[in-house]
């Protein structure tokens, strides 16, 4: 049996969700150990990025393939003493606050492409991307985010959405509008801004990064599928170049409409399951009745966006390691 380090960082991201997923997947074909990195910010005083630094470059794993993030490689002496290699990109973005560190990185990153075997993405924005910088186009392996439909679907139909409602304390008179994450680089304060009506009322839950006026929910993932299935739209206006995304991903799965910004992988998601670009601000309200009357769109969204299931990210995955 093939053995496989895979590295990761906690699965708070979207990203890091994927990369957990693949773990769960694959432990029951190859001998697959999980190394969760540090990722906070590089401090000689920082006891846990010592102990990440001492962990990659010291020990060495002895495993025949690589599964990497492009944060894992920044803790890594060398990728070339595994077999094989294989390097997940979701998203390339230079639109960070520090913009000029991480524009240096993405390019030490597209410089080093080639030292993998495999470079998985998961939309095909991002496949046209990183395909100038590889001198074999068939190294770039398209494996989207997956989801467990039936688990999806089973929460959905027994959910009560007016018992859902009233233990979150959501008003039922307003036009419930879920924004995703409560972040300045997810948009939250756009939305904010173009929502201003005493109309709408703005759920978010997940990571936050300020105190905004939204109810702001921690919940679990069933509570959240719930969340998503209970609202009537969820928009997200995200300034990052997105690689996919779940939540919206997740939404028109719950069958409920999605609005976004065409960013990178957001904006091939919302394409390809027949919801909404935000192209005009001034038009976000013609749009959000536009999209909750729509019930054809959503149901197409739905029937394209549930192949990709348990079974599709095993089989793309399982072929992939068995390849290597």
């Amino acid at each position: 049996m093939k053995t496989c380090l895979l590295k990761t960082t906690k699965a708070r991201t979207g990203g890091s969700i994927y990369e957990h997923h693949i773990f769960n997947v694959l432990h029951d074909i190859v001998k697959i150990e999980k190394w969760e990195l540090d990722t906070s910010k590089p401090h000689i005083l920082l006891t846990p990025k010592i102990r990440t630094l001492i962990k990659t470059l010291v020990v060495n794993p002895k495993k025949d393939i690589l599964i990497t993030n492009a944060k894992g490689l920044n803790s890594v002496s060398s990728v070339k003493k595994f077999k094989k290699r294989i390097i997940i990109i979701h998203h390339i973005d230079n639109n960070n606050t520090d913009k000029i560190y991480y524009s240096l990185i993405n390019k030490l990153l597209l410089k080093r492409l080639d030292t993998f075997n495999y470079i998985v993405t998961v939309s095909d924005y991002w496949t046209n991307y990183l395909s100038p910088y590889v001198s074999q186009k068939s190294k770039i392996k398209l494996i989207r985010n997956s989801f467990n439909v039936n688990k999806i679907n089973t929460i959905c139909t027994q959910n009560n959405k007016e018992y859902f409602l009233k233990k979150y304390n959501l008003p039922k008179n307003k036009l419930l509008v879920y924004g995703g994450n409560a972040t300045k680089a997810k948009g939250i304060e756009e939305l904010l801004k173009l929502l201003n009506s005493k109309k709408y009322h703005i759920i978010t839950s997940g990571i936050k990064d300020g105190n905004y006026p939204t109810q702001h929910l921690n919940l679990d993932y069933e509570d959240y599928l719930k969340l998503l299935n209970s609202v009537d739209i969820t928009i997200l206006l995200s300034k990052l170049q997105e690689g996919w995304n779940r939540i919206a991903h997740e939404s028109v799965l719950c069958k409920t409409p999605v609005i976004g910004t065409n960013s990178a992988g957001l904006g091939e998601l919302i394409k390809v399951s027949n919801q909404y670009i935000l192209k005009d601000p001034n038009n976000i309200y013609e749009l959000i009745d536009l999209a909750i009357h729509n019930d054809k769109n959503i149901e197409n969204g739905y029937n394209y966006l549930s192949q990709f299931d348990e079974q599709y990210f095993f089989k793309k995955w399982s072929d992939l390691i068995m390849v290597c």
